[in-house]
C-alpha cells in the first residue's frame, strides 16, 4: 500500500515537472519568436531609412579646389553656392519620389544639367588654350569621358556579381554618375577661373 502511494506520488511529481518544463520551453520559444520578429522589423525599418537617405539626399561634398590658393576663396564660394545644387535641394524637398523610374528620372535630369554645364566650362577652356596645353586638355577630357562611361558599366557588373540583380543598383550607379560629373565640372570651372579670372554658371 505504501509502495502504491509512493508510486502515485512519484508519477504526480513527474507530471508536474514535465508540465513546468513544457511551460518554460513554450515561454522561451515565444520570447525567441518575439525577438526574431522585432529584429526583422528593425531590419526592415533600417532598410527603409537607408532607402530614404538615398532618395532624400540633399547635402553635397564641399569643393575644396585642386589648384586655388588660400586667397582665392571667392572662386570657391561661387562654385560651392552654384545654382544647380540650390535648385536640386529645392526640388528634392518639394517632390516625393515613389518609384524607381521617378528616382532615375530625377537624377538623370541633374546628370544632363551637369553635363551641359561641363560642356560650357569646356568651351571656355578650349577658347583660352593653345598649342600643347590645348592638346593636353583635349586628351585629358577625352580620357575622363571614357573612364566615366566604363565606370558605370563596371560598377553595375560588380554590384550584380556581389549582390544579385536589383533595381537599387541602377539608383546607386546613377547617383554615382551624377556625383562624378558634378566633381569633374567643378574642376573645369576651376580651370576656367584660373584662365579668365571669373566664371558665371550657364544654368540659371
Amino acid at each position: 500500500m505504501r509502495y502504491k502511494k509512493n508510486s502515485i506520488l512519484f508519477i504526480t511529481l513527474i507530471l508536474i515537472t514535465t508540465t513546468i518544463c513544457i511551460s518554460c520551453n513554450s515561454e522561451q520559444n515565444l520570447e525567441q519568436n518575439s525577438q526574431q520578429e522585432s529584429s526583422q522589423i528593425e531590419s526592415k525599418q533600417s532598410s527603409q531609412i537607408e532607402s530614404d537617405q538615398i532618395i532624400d539626399k540633399s547635402e553635397f561634398t564641399e569643393f575644396k579646389g585642386n589648384y586655388l590658393g588660400d586667397g582665392e576663396t571667392e572662386i570657391l564660394t561661387i562654385i560651392n553656392n552654384n545654382p544647380i545644387d540650390k535648385q536640386y535641394i529645392i526640388e528634392n524637398e518639394e517632390i516625393e519620389l515613389k518609384s524607381t523610374v521617378e528616382i532615375l528620372d530625377f537624377y538623370g535630369k541633374y546628370y544632363d544639367i551637369w553635363e551641359d554645364e561641363l560642356e560650357y566650362a569646356k568651351q571656355i577652356i578650349t577658347e583660352n588654350l593653345t598649342g600643347e596645353a590645348l592638346d593636353n586638355f583635349v586628351e585629358s577630357q577625352d580620357a575622363w569621358e571614357k573612364y566615366n562611361k566604363y565606370e558605370v558599366n563596371l560598377s553595375m557588373n560588380i554590384l550584380i556579381l556581389a549582390n544579385g540583380s536589383s533595381t537599387g543598383h541602377s539608383i546607386l550607379t546613377t547617383m554615382q554618375s551624377v556625383d562624378r560629373i558634378r566633381t569633374r565640372t567643378f574642376t573645369l570651372v576651376e580651370y576656367s577661373c584660373m584662365l579668365t579670372g571669373e566664371y558665371n554658371f550657364s544654368y540659371k
